[in-house]
C-alpha cells in the first residue's frame, strides 16, 4: 500500500503546538492568597506512566506521531513501531535517534473481513482462471463466487444483476478493461473503476462509491492481483457520494 496524502496543515499545527512554551501560571490576586498557596502542601507531580510493552517494543497506532505520543513511554524501549502510513514528526525522529531507539513501520492490521460481504468474480474473454483467486480470498474470510464467460456484454449484465443484491461487490477480470468500464457504467447501479495496483485504490473507489473493480489479470502477477483484490474487499461496501447519486445510482 502507498502512503495516503499527508495532512500538511495538521502536521504543521502539531509541530507548532509542541514548540509552543507552556503558559506561565497566573499570579494570585492578593498577598493572602499567595501566602496560603505557599503554606499549603502541593500534590506531588505524577510522572507519566509508560505504555505496556512487549520485548522492549512500543506500538503506536496514531496516524500522526508527535512528542506527546512518546512522552514518558520510552523507558526500557528499544523499538517504536508505527503504522506504515503514519506521519512521524521530526522531533520524534530526533528523540528516538538520541535514545538509540529504532523506528519501524509495519503494515496496518487488516480489518477483519465482514462475514456478510459477498464478492462475485467474473472472468470475461481471458484464459485466466478465477478459481485460485477466489480460493485465496475465501481463505481471508470473504464469501466468493466465481464465473467465466466469453462475452463481455454477458459479464457486465450478470454483474449488474448481482450488484443489485445487498452486501455484494463485483470483480471483473478481463484484458478489455476500457470496454468493460464503459459497458458496466452504462448499467443502472453499477459504479466501476479500474486499478491494477494498490496505489490510490481506496481513494478511487471511495470517490464514486465503487462496487465493481475491473482488472486485467494478464498484466499483473497473481500475487499483485490478490493484493489489489483483497484491499478492494477490505474497504467493504462504499456508499455513493451524495453529490453523484442522481447520476450514478
Amino acid at each position: 500500500m502507498t502512503q495516503p496524502p499527508i495532512d500538511i496543515d495538521r502536521l504543521v499545527r502539531e509541530v507548532l503546538a509542541e514548540l509552543k512554551p507552556a503558559p506561565a501560571n497566573k499570579e494570585s490576586s492578593t498577598s493572602n492568597e499567595n501566602t496560603t498557596s505557599i503554606l499549603q502542601p502541593q500534590p506531588a507531580a505524577k510522572s507519566p506512566q509508560p505504555m505496556p510493552s512487549s520485548n522492549g517494543e512500543l506500538v503506536l497506532s496514531t496516524r500522526l506521531v508527535s512528542m506527546s505520543d512518546i512522552a514518558g513511554k520510552l523507558a526500557g524501549i528499544s523499538r517504536v513501531v508505527v503504522d506504515r502510513r503514519a506521519v512521524v514528526t521530526p522531533a520524534v525522529c530526533d528523540a528516538l535517534h538520541e535514545g538509540n531507539i529504532t523506528l519501524s513501520r509495519a503494515l496496518p492490521t487488516p480489518k477483519p473481513a465482514t462475514t456478510t460481504l459477498r464478492l462475485v468474480v467474473v472472468a470475461a474473454r481471458t484464459k485466466a482462471d478465477p478459481k485460485p483467486l477466489a480460493n485465496t480470498l475465501q481463505s481471508k474470510g470473504f464469501k466468493v463466487e466465481c464465473h467465466a464467460t466469453d462475452c463481455l456484454l454477458a459479464a457486465t449484465d450478470q454483474l449488474a444483476g448481482e450488484l443489485s443484491k445487498d452486501n455484494t461487490l463485483g470483480l471483473l477480470l478481463t484484458p478489455h478493461t476500457a470496454a468493460a468500464i464503459c459497458l458496466a457504467n452504462r448499467l443502472s447501479g453499477v459504479r466501476a473503476v479500474h486499478r491494477s495496483d494498490t496505489s490510490s485504490i481506496e481513494t478511487d473507489a471511495a470517490a464514486v462509491g465503487a462496487n465493481l473493480l475491473v482488472i486485467n489479470p494478464q498484466s499483473i502477477s497473481f500475487f499483485k492481483l490478490n493484493q489489489v483484490a483483497e484491499e478492494y474487499c477490505r474497504g467493504g461496501i462504499r456508499p455513493c457520494p451524495e453529490v453523484f447519486q442522481k447520476r450514478l445510482m
